[in-house]
């Protein structure tokens, strides 16, 4: 009995349409579990940065804060000692980037600036100046940016009450800080185009922002997650900026003692990056499997049906095989090659004529020979393989591909042979290759950046936890480069920067991790420590490569800078990554009293 055409053609096109189905179930719900874990990685990465930056800023502030007290201390004295132990850390006030240290008296009126040209000014209106007057209360207030009338220039005002001796009220100690170097503390940070970090109070104010800080100011975030006194320390949200109508992945942190919050936006397009990659690859996949299975279904058609019951056109199939775009390239159960279309010619090499009745074993590279064999073995028991693999040109040359391969079947369902479709992905793997460098790897000195220092951190911390040994963490923060990078200019900040990492480089041992954490500080990792005389051996080779002189181009005077550094050590000063980078820069701190010098961690003394 001879079966129609019509139901013959019927059949065969309901099993595509099933198994077209099925691989496209699997296609979407792949691609939605990659999605979900793009997200997760992204804001674990953005808590990461939060709080790493919230422990930099609550850092600077508490120096701000501190340097406060000492200067209220000396106005007691008189304007005279206060004028002279602000010239006395000067230094400190400038890597801090205060702009102006005045007083306001009790009646609102400035009583001193070390601005050249001060003039008296009334500045009873200000906010931070009625804030202390009216609260009675000693604390650290830090004001919306405002427009000085003595300085003419928008800044933070960090602040602090003044009592005379009988604990009245006697007016307000001001430090004056510029929005933008608020800002440049961020500015080495890679969160991909239009990422964003923003500095705030928890009222909702914005201090700092990357973007368009004059705009930012103007908008009251006291709704938005993470502001506000009640809301957790910590967290994540996807939302619209209110500010630039991007879409973004924002984290916050909050800071322990002060009442601001660190924010991290990374746009959904810079996180779902290697979503949308691996998406146009599981689809083009898709699309040449499925092309696959439906060339596989035309041939078994074609050979179930003659052409006196179909009248199916034999030439059709192999005009649409040769024309193809993908490479098709069909096989006996031998191995040898029966269909070669020009698309193969065209990425292999081989035309068809060489290539008709041979194995052409030189286009596999022994590397994946195992792999091909259980591939094989698969095919020829009736099943598909969809996978990437590199197949190896006729000039030698080593291409990517993604290829689908599927059995072929007679008649009677008896596997004769396979088909295999292909295309060149050498461009996008080398571009994957290269967002995943950028992602880990400082720009400008080509060494690990702050996301794959953490990583290496927490690596370590394992390891050392398991094998009950010790680290260090060394942070080294540069001497004088505000001075370069302003004399010189970005370009010779930038050279400098280069070989103050090529220096601190060739003084460390290949187990050893060295971080640009962002500007001009570094990070150096030392696992497993024998005892501090090691360390203090590394740091002193460190301090001592970078007081020597530097040549930069174009420039012939010799640069001399030098770097301050502070050493933490685990477990015996830290327990956790956090206190342990805490712990580091609070030395570094100690060590930049003095400058051009190291100090390890010592634990505050008891009052």
């Amino acid at each position: 009995m001879i079966i129609p055409a019509r139901s013959v053609r019927l059949r065969f096109f309901i099993a595509f349409g099933l198994v077209a189905i099925v691989l496209w179930a699997a296609i979407a719900f792949a691609l939605h579990t990659w999605y979900r874990q793009e997200i997760d990685r992204a804001r674990t990465e953005g808590r990461n940065l939060a709080r790493g930056l919230a422990t930099q800023v609550e850092s600077s502030v508490r120096v701000i804060d501190r340097s406060l007290l000492f200067l209220r201390d000396e106005w007691e004295k008189g304007p005279g000692p206060l004028a002279a132990a602000v010239a006395r850390h000067r230094q400190l006030l400038i890597d801090e980037s205060v702009s102006q240290v005045s007083v306001i008296d009790a009646d609102g009126w400035v009583a001193y600036s070390n601005l050249p040209d001060w003039q008296r000014v009334d500045l009873g209106d200000r906010e931070h100046f009625r804030v202390h007057k009216e609260r009675g209360t000693d604390e650290l207030y830090i004001s919306a940016p405002v427009l000085g009338r003595v300085s003419k220039q928008w800044t933070v005002q960090f602040t602090r009450p003044i009592y005379n001796r009988h604990k009245q009220f006697a007016g307000v100690l001001v430090f004056s800080v510029p929005p933008p170097p608020l800002k440049s503390v961020y500015d080495d940070i890679d969160l991909g185009e239009r990422g964003i970090v923003y500095l705030g109070r928890l009222d909702g104010q914005i201090l700092a922002h990357t973007q368009d800080l004059a705009k930012a100011v103007t908008f009251s975030l006291a709704d938005v997650p993470g502001f506000g006194p009640g809301s957790p320390p910590s967290g994540d949200v996807r939302r619209r900026s209110r500010i630039d109508g991007v879409d973004r992945l924002f984290s916050y942190q909050k800071l322990r003692s002060y009442p601001l919050i660190v924010g991290v936006g990374q746009t959904a397009d810079t996180v779902l990056a290697s979503y949308y990659v691996r998406r146009t690859t599981y689809i083009v996949s898709g699309v040449l499997v499925t092309a696959l299975f439906l060339v596989a279904t035309l041939l078994l058609i074609s050979r179930r049906l003659n052409e006196e019951t179909v009248g199916w056109d034999r030439t059709r199939l192999a005009t649409i095989v040769e024309n193809s775009n993908d490479a098709v390239v069909g096989r006996d159960l031998d191995r040898k090659i029966v269909i070669w279309n020009a698309a193969a010619e065209r990425l292999l090499g081989w035309t068809a004529a060489e290539a008709i009745g041979q194995d052409l074993t030189q286009m596999f590279p022994p590397e994946e020979q195992p792999a091909i064999a259980a591939n094989r073995k698969r095919v020829t028991q009736g099943g598909t393989v969809t996978h990437e693999a590199v197949r190896i040109a006729k000039d030698g040359r080593r291409i990517e591909v993604s290829l689908g391969v599927s059995p072929i079947k007679d008649d009677r369902g008896n596997i004769i042979g396979s088909a295999a479709v292909f295309r060149d992905i050498t461009e996008r793997k080398q571009a994957e290759e290269r967002i995943q460098h950028l992602a880990h790897y400082d720009s400008l000195t080509d060494i690990p950046n702050r996301r794959l220092f953490y990583d290496r951190l927490s690596h370590a911390i394992t390891l050392t936890r398991r094998d009950r040994r010790e680290l260090a963490l060394l942070y080294i923060d540069l001497d004088k480069f505000k001075a370069v990078n302003d004399t010189l200019g970005h370009n010779a900040g930038d050279e400098l920067l280069k070989c103050v990492a090529d220096r601190i480089r060739r003084a460390l041992r290949e187990s050893d991790t060295l971080a640009r954490m962002g500007g001009d500080e570094f990070a150096v990792i030392l696992p497993a420590i024998t005892n501090r005389e090691d360390v203090a051996t590394v740091a002193a080779k460190i301090i001592g490569a970078l007081s020597m002189s530097f040549i930069l181009s174009g420039h012939a005077q010799e640069v001399t800078i030098g770097a301050s550094m502070g050493i933490a050590i685990y477990p015996a000063d830290a327990q956790d990554i956090d206190a342990l980078i805490k712990a580091a820069d609070a030395a570094m701190y100690n060590a930049k009293q003095v400058g051009n010098s190291f100090r390890f961690y010592e634990l505050p003394r008891s009052p």
